[in-house]
């Protein structure tokens, strides 16, 4: 009987080890599953990561040519800043030298309204009373016949 007992006992130790190696190798398949997700989500990573930089590469190669262009443009800024502001102040003192003769042309050669206002006067005078006869003799050449 003893050795029955022990056979027993060691069938349920061999039980056990048993569940315990099931229970240890269904969780190494669900680590095992995990780390190949993870290896799966880092590979994914890693090709975001050199899509990003070659991205920052062709940036960089723009911002540079900007950069570039920038310093040009303020190289040449105030080398045709200055020849503008001279043309600009030239051409200022000819369009008000321009202005003063058509200032002095309007005061000499032309009427002023004050001064033309009696001769308007007269020649609406003169045309109205011309208008007016004749439209007198239209209507006495109708009324006439």
């Amino acid at each position: 009987m003893a050795e029955l007992d022990d056979r027993v006992a060691i069938q349920d130790e061999m039980r056990l080890v048993r569940d315990r190696t099931h229970v240890l190798a269904n969780a190494d398949l669900v680590l095992m599953a995990g780390i190949e997700r993870l290896k799966d989500d880092f590979r994914e990573i890693a090709t975001d990561v050199r899509k990003t930089e070659t991205a920052q590469h062709s940036h960089d190669i723009v911002m540079e040519r900007i950069e570039a262009e920038m310093r040009a443009l303020g190289a040449r800024l105030p080398l045709t800043l200055s020849a503008d502001i001279a043309t600009v102040t030239l051409q200022l003192r000819t369009l008000s030298l321009e202005v003063e003769s058509v200032k002095l042309l309007i005061k000499s050669e032309f009427v002023r309204q004050s001064e033309f206002d009696p001769v308007r006067k007269i020649v609406y005078g003169v045309v109205s009373v011309i208008l007016l006869g004749v439209i007198t003799a239209l209507v006495a050449l109708v009324l006439n016949k």
